[in-house]
């Protein structure tokens, strides 16, 4: 049996000088993403977003672009710890999963993990796309990349 999960995140990016760059963060299972997390009952997607930011990152000073919404499905079986965490909480470990990002801007350079990352780094966009494990999520950042040049012009 499968359940269905929600999560929402956002890219975050800052601007240093001309360049942009890319927030991502390197988690246990050593993928590298954006921000992200599960939705808690009763939030919205973007109250998620920005919260699941700030708890992974300390970032709260986000400036979000309200025309960017972009959203990625997965199916991943659960493995290693959240497999035994899952299973104790009595819940599924065969999970189809949405996931909402937000584009946010920041000013911050300095970033406080939580103990899901190991580690973090700003990429330029190029190197933050090769640094991306997930297809799906380089999707994301492709996109998010082609709305900020839009936005430029």
């Amino acid at each position: 049996m499968i359940c269905f999960e929600k999560s929402s995140g956002v890219v975050v990016f800052r601007r240093d000088g001309e360049k942009i760059k890319y927030l991502l963060l390197q988690y246990r299972n050593n993928h590298w993403s954006f921000p992200k997390g599960h939705i808690e009952d009763g939030e919205s997607l973007l109250e998620t977003a920005k919260r699941e930011t700030k708890e992974e990152t300390g970032i709260d000073d986000l400036e979000i672009f309200p025309g960017f919404s972009r959203c990625i499905y997965f199916y991943y079986k659960a493995t290693g710890q959240e497999k035994e965490e899952r299973i104790k909480a009595g819940r599924k470990i065969r999970i189809l999963k949405k996931v909402n990002f937000f584009l946010g801007k920041t000013k911050k350079t300095d970033v406080v993990l939580s103990e899901e990352q190991v580690d973090f780094a700003w990429f330029e966009f190029d190197e933050a796309l090769e640094r991306t494990t997930y297809p799906k999520d380089r999707s994301i950042l492709v996109v998010a990349n082609q709305y900020l040049k839009k936005a430029e012009d």
